[in-house]
């Protein structure tokens, strides 16, 4: 077992690593004015920038995005976002126990979890509000033929699946591509180094929003140790919290609703 988990590691590795080989990284860099400004999806599609997540695990990712042109470019991030197994990425290989981690006993599917979280709180970028507050809409530049290499927090969106692992791979898509329910948006975008929300707070409401699961459900979800020791999987401290955090998140989407000029849907028609 041992020899098939390094198999399994390496395997991950040289599937994940020629696009990226040889590529320089560098730390996101202030907005310059100066310089073209593309919003981060409209960039993808456009094709002057390349975009990758990694997940480290259930609650942390990697996000890198490369500048494909010939001179500098402002990269404008939305609010929040969403990653999702790309397809004919397989099912995930989970050798953690208890289903990855984040089933109640079992795989959830051969499958892992779409993961999500906000691009707010994340400080030092600069320009355009920077990652300040809640909304994000923060944007940073990146130099010409590099690629820019951050963190964010994220949650799990699919309760019962496998845990997000770094071998498989994952592309970023707006929320209202992998949800219509205009709350995940706004609850995703709260989900941030800054928060005063922790992100295991953001992942029982996340599982509330995304899947459906009742309070009740997930104060009485536990989680088993060695042993056959079980535990509660939230505190009551915590699943209070996460009411509260799926309270502001409607109310932000029931204002947007009613405000139909606001910012974010603005940058999103652009």
């Amino acid at each position: 077992m041992k020899h098939l988990v390094l198999a399994v590691v390496a395997w991950g590795v040289c599937c994940a690593s020629p696009l990226w080989a040889g590529k320089r990284y560098t730390s996101p860099r202030p907005y310059d004015p100066k310089q073209k400004t593309v919003e981060l999806f409209q960039g993808i599609k456009q094709g002057v920038i390349s975009v990758r997540i990694v997940p480290k695990d259930s609650t942390q990712a990697t996000v890198l995005v490369e500048n494909k042109t010939n001179r500098p470019m402002n990269v404008k991030l939305p609010a929040a976002f969403v990653a999702v197994m790309k397809q004919g990425a397989g099912a995930g290989f989970g050798f953690g126990g208890d289903g990855g981690g984040f089933g109640d006993d079992g795989g959830g599917g051969g499958s892992n979890q779409a993961f999500g979280g906000g691009f707010g709180g994340m400080g030092g970028f600069g320009g355009m509000g920077g990652f300040g507050g809640m909304g994000g809409f923060g944007a940073f530049n990146v130099p010409a033929q590099k690629v820019a290499k951050f963190k964010v927090r994220c949650v799990c969106l699919e309760h019962g699946k496998k845990e997000p692992r770094s071998s498989i791979p994952y592309e970023i898509v707006p929320v209202e591509k992998y949800s219509s329910d205009p709350r995940l948006k706004h609850l995703l975008s709260m989900v941030h180094p800054k928060s005063p929300f922790s992100q295991r707070v953001a992942q029982a409401a996340a599982w509330h929003i995304a899947n459906g699961m009742s309070w009740q459900e997930l104060a009485t979800k536990q989680v088993r140790r060695l042993g056959g020791f079980r535990q509660p999987y939230f505190t009551p401290g915590e699943i209070r919290a996460a009411m509260l955090m799926v309270q502001l998140a409607t109310q932000k989407a029931a204002a947007e609703k009613s405000s139909p000029g606001s910012l974010s849907q603005t940058v999103s028609q652009r």
